[in-house]
């Protein structure tokens, strides 16, 4: 079985300084949130990482935005994490906020996981 070890992407000052050593279940969670939270062209000599899950802020709230934003997710997170196994996307829209979101569903060494994304467009 590997062991996956890399720093987080929040620079909070802990106990140990800014940077934190994260392993495993902690760390693909984050970079699940870094894959999809990045727009592609955003990153620096890797301009196709990321998904358009972002674009998807100010579309009308009906079912093409549902199936937009599961295709996007699957696209990217097949694309850039093949190290966990997902088994599930629940869509989730709070028409009054403005916000939409997604709960991810996946196993990694064969134990689940769950990450849940939350996009809000601003008023």
């Amino acid at each position: 079985m590997v062991t996956y070890f890399g720093p987080g992407i929040s620079l909070a000052r802990g106990p140990s300084g800014y940077f934190h050593s994260y392993s495993d279940a902690e760390l693909i969670k984050q970079n699940i949130l870094q894959i999809l939270l990045t727009r592609p062209g955003e990153r620096v000599m890797l301009p196709e990482f990321g998904s358009y899950l972002k674009n998807l802020v100010f579309e009308p709230n009906d079912a093409v935005l549902e199936g937009l934003a599961k295709i996007y997710v699957k696209e990217a997170l097949e694309k850039w994490e093949d190290r966990v196994e997902f088994t599930g996307l629940d869509f989730y829209a709070e028409e009054h906020y403005f916000r939409f979101g997604i709960h991810i569903l996946y196993k990694f060494n064969k134990l689940p996981g769950k990450v849940d994304v939350s996009l809000k467009r601003l008023a």
